[in-house]
């Protein structure tokens, strides 16, 4: 069964290091854009991190002990729409901020899952895909379900969900309560990709009254949830302690099916195109299906890609049986560029994990292993560092296995296997990402995981304000 490869996206507004300790401060008025009302009880925070506050009865706000450098604010509040700013902390100290009202259509009566079909269908999919499905998400729960509504467009076979208020996630196994302004989710049923967009903020559960126990427990899950996780490999990055921190990083470039295959593994003859060599290609392919339509059907693709003088690869897979075993081999015609008449015949067994990896018939394979990665990355201040790469980084934790929920959603009929936790980063715009010594990079979208990092959701999710020390 083909893996089904998620390509999460999920976009948090993520904050530049809060570790300084410096007591900077911000404050500002939130008032309403249209009638210029104040706007009290307005959540005010930096995103994804611990640290907020809520507007006054005047609509006031102050934010202290702020980062000194760059981060993003967030101010949300029912029936406007969320707002995120960028702040410089050295110029921006007092803000004036106004929130437009929220305009989009929602239903007008709310209906609780268990009264919706579309939650009988798809609930449990949208949970998944925002809490994840590993042991932590287990021990997850939104306790305002009842607010979310599900749509979903059957012509275009999408699901997308919204809410009228933050979701009340409370995760007990890490020890955190996030107030989570779900800003879009959408699932496609056609490509399979799933993007979700949204603002968390934590409370700390353990600095409540919570026992000895339960904050070990907290302490120790936390730590198991940053280890090897994208965060941890971005401070690594910008410390240049990759290796250090347990990372391998393979350079991986995406190459047409045929040339994963090793020259070694493949039959390979050149030809002059004529009737007489066409010949002999039809009753090879007889020979080994011994079906007469399929022979003359494969035939006739031939002809086709010849007669069309196309300059890409004819490549065909040929079923038959040996015995008792199931045969499935590769044909590959190629046409030499300077003699159209003379083509290159290659034929050879193939490998199923290399197909099953493939999509739209190319396959990423690695060119490169065992890299120094600190060589895309460049200083630009005393901050931020850019990172910037071509084709994709395949990066291996060597400390950590796969969790075994992971490899039975992607292989649903294979043994488990302890094998390391595997990764593939690629960049969207060819402009990379500033990263920062928390873990932070900006902006998120530029950056594109796809494997163990996708399975890791808000149910591994912590704060940039968590220090694993």
């Amino acid at each position: 069964m083909p893996t089904i490869k998620l390509l999460l996206y999920i976009i948090f507004t993520l904050l530049i290091s809060t570790r300084v300790t410096a007591q900077n401060s911000i404050r500002g008025k939130i008032t309403a854009q249209d009638n210029k009302e104040i706007v009290a009880g307005a959540s005010v925070y930096i995103s994804n991190t611990t640290i907020g506050t809520a507007t006054d009865g005047k609509g006031l706000f102050k934010l202290n002990n702020i980062p000194k450098i760059p981060f993003d604010l967030n101010i949300s509040s029912i029936g406007f729409k969320t707002k995120v700013l960028r702040i410089n902390p050295l110029k921006d100290t007092v803000l004036n901020i106004t929130l437009a009202p929220q305009v989009q259509k929602l239903r007008e009566v709310v209906v609780r899952p268990k009264d919706d079909d579309l939650w009988e269908k798809f609930g449990q999919k949208f949970i998944e895909d925002l809490i994840g499905y590993s042991k932590f998400s287990r021990q997850c729960k939104i306790e305002n379900i009842q607010h979310v509504i599900l749509e979903y467009d059957k012509s275009q076979q999408k699901l997308t969900a919204f809410c009228r208020e933050p979701l009340i996630i409370v995760n007990r196994a890490l020890g955190y309560k996030i107030k989570y302004w779900l800003e879009a989710y959408e699932y496609s049923f056609y490509t399979r990709r799933v993007f979700v967009s949204g603002y968390p903020f934590f409370e700390d559960l353990a600095t409540t009254k919570a026992s000895r126990r339960k904050v070990k427990r907290y302490k120790k899950n936390r730590s198991r949830a940053f280890n090897g996780s994208l965060t941890h490999f971005i401070q690594a990055l910008y410390a240049g302690k990759v290796k250090e921190a347990g990372f391998r990083v393979d350079l991986m470039q995406q190459v047409e099916v045929s040339k994963a295959y090793k020259p070694n593994v493949k039959k390979t003859d050149t030809i002059f195109y004529n009737n007489a060599t066409v010949e002999k290609i039809y009753q090879s392919i007889l020979t080994k299906t011994k079906n007469e339509a399929f022979a003359k059907r494969y035939l006739q693709s031939i002809k086709k890609w010849y007669k069309s003088k196309s300059k890409k690869d004819l490549r065909f897979k040929l079923f038959y049986k040996s015995g008792q075993k199931r045969i499935v081999e590769a044909y590959e015609l190629s046409r030499d560029q300077l003699n159209p008449e003379k083509v290159t015949v290659s034929n050879y067994q193939v490998d199923p994990k290399i197909e099953r990896r493939a999509k739209k018939g190319k396959v990423n394979v690695i060119v490169a292993r065992n890299i120094d990665v600190n060589q895309y990355v460049k200083t630009i201040n005393n901050a931020g560092k850019l990172f910037k790469f071509q084709h994709f980084l395949y990066i291996t934790y060597r400390k950590e296995i796969e969790e075994e929920a992971y490899q039975r959603r992607q292989y649903p009929f294979s043994d488990f296997v302890r094998k390391k936790q595997t990764t593939i980063l690629s960049m969207l715009h060819q402009s990379g990402i500033l990263i920062y010594s928390n873990g932070y990079f900006y902006p998120p979208i530029n950056l594109l995981s796809e494997g163990y990092w996708a399975f890791e959701k808000v149910d591994k999710l912590l704060p940039l304000d968590y220090n694993n020390k």
